[in-house]
């Protein structure tokens, strides 16, 4: 059986996000393996675009010891998109630059 490798990290609440409102209000970090990587960089080169789109999910985790909670975390997962992905940003339109132009 071949392993199956994934582009996983982790996101846990920012601390210092109370004291800096303008901080994150999470941080974390991703490891992407090689093949993930490749599949970015292969999309690049075919398309010659400046940019290259990728799916994102999520799991929420919570650590706990016995009853008690202990931690709360967000598993984050990164993949190329395959062939019957659609875009949802295109080349000819311009540049996303704020969070509300992208979630509308």
């Amino acid at each position: 059986m071949a392993k199956f490798d994934r582009s996983l990290g982790g996101l846990r609440t920012n601390p210092n996000h109370i004291n800096n409102p303008k901080s994150p209000d999470g941080l974390g970090r991703i490891l992407f393996n090689r093949d993930t990587i490749q599949q970015l960089y292969e999309e690049l080169q075919q398309t010659g675009n400046s940019k290259v789109e990728a799916k994102l999910a999520c799991w929420n985790n919570v650590k706990t010891v016995g009853k008690r909670e202990v931690d709360r975390f967000l598993t984050i997962e990164v993949q190329a998109l395959s062939s019957s992905d659609k875009h949802w940003w295109e080349p000819e339109k311009p540049s996303v630059t704020s969070l509300e132009e992208f979630f509308n």
